[in-house]
Order: C-alpha cells, then structure tokens, then sequence
C-alpha cells in the first residue's frame, strides 16, 4: 500500500511540476535559444586522402586481397562542427584538429546544402580553425564575453555528435582557467558538463542569451564517450586567433623571455607573499623584453594590463594573447612590495 501511494504521490509531484507556468517559461527560453542558435552551427566533413601503400605493411590480410586494393587510393574522414561567425564572408569557426589536415572540406548547413570550404588558417597551438564558404543568407552567431560567464551558469552545447547533427546539450560552467590539462599548448579552458561527445568538436558552447561563450574542443574521458567533463577554447581567446588568422593566416603571439613556475605555499612563504596567485619569474634572458624592461629574478607578476594573474599558465596566455610588437603593464611584487 505504501509503494502505491508513493508511485501515485510521485505521478502527481511529475504533473504538478511540468505544468506550473515557471518553469514551462523557463523550458521554453532553451528552446528559443537553440532554434535562435542552429542555423549558425554547421556540419563538417574533412576528407584525407591516405596512400593505400602504408595499408599493404605489415597488413595481416595482405595475402587474401587482391593487388588492386593496394594500389587504389583510402579516404579518411572526420565529422566536426563549426560554427558561422560571420555570414557576409562566410567564415566558420571550428577547431584545427578538425580540418586542419583535410584534404577536402565540406560544409553543411542546418538547411542541408552542402558547400566546399577553403581553409583560411589553423593553429595547431589553441586548436582553432578559420573556414570560409561562398555562401549567401547566412546566419552567424552573435559573440559573447568569455570573461564574464561565471561558474554554474547555465550553457548550451550544439554540434553532431556521433554524426546526429543539430544536437543541442545544456549544462552549466562546471569551472574557468582550466590550464595544465595537456590538449593544447596554451590552455585556458571553460569546463562544462554539457555532454559533449566525438563530433561536437568545433561546434559552439552558447549562454542562455544565444551568444558565443566557447568552442567544444576536448573531453576527459576513459571509455571515448561523455562522462560529464568537456572542454571548450574561451570565445575571447578564439577571437583574436580568429582575426590573426583571417589577416595573415597564423597567429601572432607575445614573447616575453623569462622563465616562470607556479607559486607553492612554500615558495609563497619563501618570498613574503599572501597566497599562492601569481607567476614566479625564474630566469630573465639576455636582450630579452623582459630584461629590457627591468624584470629580475624573483619578481612575481600578479597582473597583465590590470588582468590578475593567478597562474604561470594565465601569465603566458596573457602574453600570448597580446601579441608581438606591443607594450603590455605588468604588476610585480618585488622583495614582498
């Protein structure tokens, strides 16, 4: 008798819930951005053609295929996502492990069309791609501002997992700064529990005002698959590898010319310091910007342009991210002032 009206007491819970008006206006704001967002998410397919010779080597079928299948060429393909930045020039945003080694790029719109891409330029160092369709009434995504999404916001992930395109996933920012996770050389990840699975590469991390937080780059995972923790390249990050890529097609990156490491409770001891945020310069080279400039051995730089630094990673990022041939501010403690 308990179980029944237990089952019937949930039932009632269930019906009560999906019927207050609240929460059917919240269910609705994800369905309007989602149907707002796909037409700017893409499919892509990159071809590689493979020489059938590095098939033949040490193939343990060898002897049961005839020689023809040895001289025909393989074409090996990858399924990603992109994401249309701009719709008058018909650049797609997507990430360098997607197309970066292609052949041949092909585009999907949400419409179906299909559309040869060209590729503008790729990074292997952040995992970001630029690609350009010609292609008329497109609709690009509008860009938000990585810095200011806070940590259990609410997102959207969209792209093709497993080839099922359109696929929209919600979640929240699960963290910021994720750095050290070995994927790229200069991480600065969004981590988010949106799932996000092979084929979303490339596709878009959106807030619930349909606006461009991140690019799906990356999930941590042991059997392939989603287990509640992905990666995406923060939209602010994207964009000034995006504009270098599209002005000269490779990316134009800040050298300062020091050594650093990350400040421990006892180093942070050690120097006089509060807490453990910051970058320990460790070497300052010769003709160097950094010696130029009067940096020491010692020095602890807590802020890039009033950016606060709170790890090795950020500092190099920001300094990254600034570009070649420019003046940058650097806050630096120094003898513990």
């Amino acid at each position: 008798m308990l179980q029944r009206y237990l089952i019937v007491f949930t039932v009632f819970l269930s019906i009560s819930w999906t019927q207050n008006p609240i929460v059917k206006q919240f269910s609705n704001a994800f369905a309007d951005v989602a149907e707002k967002v796909n037409p700017a998410v893409v499919t892509i397919l990159a071809v590689k053609e493979v020489q059938a010779e590095k098939y033949q080597r040490n193939n343990p079928f060898e002897q049961f295929l005839p020689e023809e299948f040895f001289r025909r060429g393989f074409q090996n393909r990858a399924l990603g996502s992109g994401v249309i930045v701009d719709g008058e020039n018909g650049y797609i945003l997507t990430n360098n492990h997607v197309v970066g080694d292609a052949d041949r790029i092909v585009v999907r719109l949400h419409d179906g069309q299909e559309f040869d891409a060209e590729l503008i330029g790729a990074d292997p160092p952040s995992d970001i791609a630029v690609i350009k369709i010609a292609a008329i009434d497109l609709h690009p995504i509008q860009m938000g501002n990585s810095d200011e999404i806070q940590v259990g916001e609410t997102v959207i992930a969209i792209g093709n997992p497993f080839g099922l395109t359109q696929t929209v996933t919600l979640g929240i920012i699960s963290a910021k700064g994720r750095s050290n996770v070995g994927i790229t050389d200069y991480e600065n990840f969004i981590q988010t529990d949106a799932a996000i699975n092979p084929g979303n590469s490339g596709g878009p991390l959106i807030n619930l005002e349909g606006k461009l937080v991140g690019v799906n780059t990356a999930i941590f995972s042991k059997n392939g698959g989603y287990q509640g923790i992905g990666f995406s390249v923060p939209v602010n990050m994207a964009q000034i590898i995006m504009q270098d890529l599209i002005a000269e097609g490779k990316v134009s990156r800040g050298w300062l010319g020091v050594g650093i490491q990350d400040i421990t409770a006892e180093l942070a001891q050690a120097f006089g310091v509060e807490n453990t945020k910051g970058s320990l310069i460790t070497k300052v080279m010769p003709s160097s910007p950094a010696e130029t400039a009067g940096l020491k051995k010692g020095d602890i730089v807590i802020r890039v342009n009033q950016r606060k630094v709170k790890n090795s990673s950020q500092l190099r990022n920001y300094i990254a991210e600034a570009g070649a041939w420019v003046d940058v501010t650097l806050e630096v403690i120094r003898e513990g002032k």
